[in-house]
């Protein structure tokens, strides 16, 4: 997964500050629960850096695997269920629209694995239990919803089914209509205040030459012209979505910094060996200060965040604030 390095043993993983079986902080102090959802095909332990980072600002994660979308689950009786590949290729490959029919599917169990995981969590909050170090820890108030890739839209999707989350972040994932909400059509959002990353997706904003060749267009069966309309639509339909969200929504353009992909949202890029490792982690804290600082103005109530003061992280990161947010 992450060649050219190799494997010399114990003493050449990375080294992380993740302690398992860990108590939970002293005190009757309350904390916020985030739902994590990953993206397709990648464990959870992918993003280590960006849930233990999150974890140490003062918030409970619970980083949910989803059985048949991810490598692989591992049940409490020993039975573990892998990534569903051969129903991934055969449904996939073979049928028209078969990505995005698979996708809408997969959402909707993702964001009903979600709904049904807050669920069992929150009994634990009320009973004392060894299962769960958190009796009485978690504010049940303050619930919001992320992911990374199809993770991000099932966090959109969670958001739309369950009332109790009550702030989403979609990290980088929309559908063939620029919209971040692929179960439900175009004129059904959310209601809870919304965070929208775009990078992989740049082709639909970006002024630089991210384009497909001539030649991938004619494979494609696509003119000039008619790429350009798609992504105009895309455009129009987005940014109109964004706007109707009644709790207020977030834009941001991740594209223009060097060496920001789609696996920057992973820890992949941070221990790649041949990619720029200062590049690769300002990338990662450019995108978890503005992920914390959403989480903190919706959850904690934090009226000073850079959503607010307009401080600015990065001049190539560029954030919009639609008009229905509350100022």
């Amino acid at each position: 997964m992450f060649r050219p390095a190799t494997y010399e043993g114990p003493q050449s993983l990375p080294v992380t500050a993740v302690v398992d079986g860990a108590p939970i902080a002293g005190g009757s102090q309350k904390f916020p629960l985030l739902l994590f959802s990953h993206g397709w095909g990648n464990p959870t332990f992918l993003y280590t850096a960006e849930l233990q980072d999150i974890v140490s600002h003062g918030y409970v994660v619970a980083a949910i695997d989803h059985p048949y979308d991810t490598t692989y689950t591992r049940f409490q009786d020993g039975d573990v269920a892998f990534f569903a590949q051969e129903r991934f290729n055969r449904e996939v490959a073979k049928q028209p629209h078969g990505l995005s029919t698979y996708a809408k599917e997969r959402v909707e169990v993702m964001g009903q694995d979600n709904q049904y995981a807050l669920t069992q969590l929150l009994k634990y909050v009320d009973t004392r239990s060894l299962k769960a170090p958190f009796y009485r820890r978690i504010d049940k108030e303050k619930i919001g919803a992320f992911g990374h890739s199809i993770g991000g839209l099932a966090a959109a999707r969670t958001c739309q089914i369950d009332p109790r989350v009550k702030a989403c972040m979609d990290q980088d994932s929309i559908d063939y209509r620029g919209s971040a909400f692929i179960v439900s059509d175009l004129q059904q959002s959310e209601t809870q205040p919304f965070f929208l990353f775009v990078v992989s997706s740049a082709d639909v904003w970006s002024q630089r030459a991210l384009n497909p060749s001539d030649a991938d267009l004619a494979q494609q069966k696509l003119t000039r012209a008619e790429f350009d309309m798609i992504m105009k639509e895309q455009q129009k339909n987005q940014t109109k979505q964004l706007a109707e969200i009644a709790g207020g929504s977030y834009r941001l353009m991740l594209f223009d910094l060097p060496g920001y992909t789609h696996r920057s949202f992973t820890d992949q890029t941070l221990l790649a060996s041949k990619l720029d490792r200062e590049q690769s982690l300002h990338n990662f804290r450019v995108a978890e200060t503005y992920t914390l600082a959403f989480f903190d103005k919706y959850l904690k109530g934090d009226p000073r965040t850079i959503l607010d003061t307009g401080t600015i992280v990065d001049s190539r990161a560029k954030l919009e604030r639609f008009p229905s947010l509350p100022h």
